[in-house]
């Protein structure tokens, strides 16, 4: 499992072992499988963003 501060700053990773847990976790993971989409779809519908948000230029 992944930590993260309020700050979203990365602060480390755990092992789960916990069999209830890895479950729970498989369960969200196939949830939000089918809205995913792939790595370069994400960041060129990022860029697109950030474009529109870039001030004028001279």
């Amino acid at each position: 499992m992944l930590h993260f501060d309020d700050a979203d700053e990365y602060l480390g990773a755990g092992l789960v072992e916990d069999p209830a847990r890895i479950a729970e976790f498989i369960r969200i993971r196939d949830a939000a499988w089918p809205h995913a989409i792939r790595r370069r779809d994400f960041a060129a519908q990022w860029l697109r963003v950030c474009e529109h948000r870039l001030p004028a230029g001279p």
